[in-house]
C-alpha cells in the first residue's frame, strides 16, 4: 500500500532526526564519524523511499495532470525546507534551548506528520488503471531517462541536495 509504505517512510525519517538531536544524550561522542555517516545514509534511504510514493498519491489526487503533480512536488521541497527553517530558527531564540531541540522538535512534529498520513490519507480518487487506460503503461526507465531536461534536472537536483547535506555538517 502506497500511504503505508510513505507513511512508515516518513515517521522512520523523523526518528532520525529524532536520534541526531538525541546523540549526544545516547552518549555518542561528537568523533563518531560511523554513528553519524550510518544514520545519514538510513535517514537518506528512508527519504528516497517515501518520495516515489508521494508523487503517486499526488497523481491520485489531480487526475494525473502531471505537469500540476510535479509542479506542486517541486514547491512542497521549498515549502518544506523553509517551514523547517522557520521551525528550527524559532526554536533558536527561545533563551536556553539546546541544539539537540533544533533537531528534536522538528523530528516530532514531522513524526506526527507521518502518523496523521498513516491514519488519515487516501491515495485519491482516480486510480492506477483508469490511468493505464487514459495514457497508455506508463514509460520504463530508459525511457524516461530519454525524455529531454530529465537529467540535467535530476543532477541539478542531486548537487543541490549534496550541497544542503554537507551544509547539514
Amino acid at each position: 500500500d502506497t500511504v503505508t509504505h510513505m507513511g512508515f517512510g516518513v515517521t522512520l525519517s523523523a526518528l532520525c532526526l529524532v536520534l541526531f538531536g538525541m546523540s549526544a544524550r545516547l552518549g555518542m561522542a561528537s568523533d563518531a564519524y560511523y554513528w553519524y555517516v550510518g544514520l545519514t545514509i538510513l535517514w537518506a534511504l528512508l527519504q528516497s523511499a517515501s518520495i516515489p510514493c508521494g508523487v503517486k498519491i499526488m497523481g491520485g489526487w489531480f487526475n494525473r495532470d502531471r505537469g500540476t503533480v510535479f509542479g506542486l512536488w517541486a514547491t512542497n521541497g521549498v515549502v518544506g525546507n523553509l517551514l523547517g527553517l522557520g521551525i528550527t530558527s524559532a526554536v533558536a531564540a527561545i533563551p536556553g534551548a539546546s541544539f539537540t531541540m533544533m533537531l528534536i522538535l522538528p523530528g516530532a512534529l514531522m513524526a506526527a506528520v507521518g502518523v496523521a498520513q498513516l491514519s488519515f490519507l487516501a491515495e485519491g480518487p482516480y486510480s492506477a488503471k483508469n490511468d493505464a487506460e487514459d495514457h497508455g503503461p506508463p514509460p520504463d526507465l530508459l525511457q524516461t531517462l530519454a525524455i529531454p531536461g530529465v537529467m540535467s534536472y535530476a543532477g541539478t537536483y542531486a548537487l543541490v541536495k549534496t550541497v544542503d547535506t554537507s551544509i547539514f555538517f
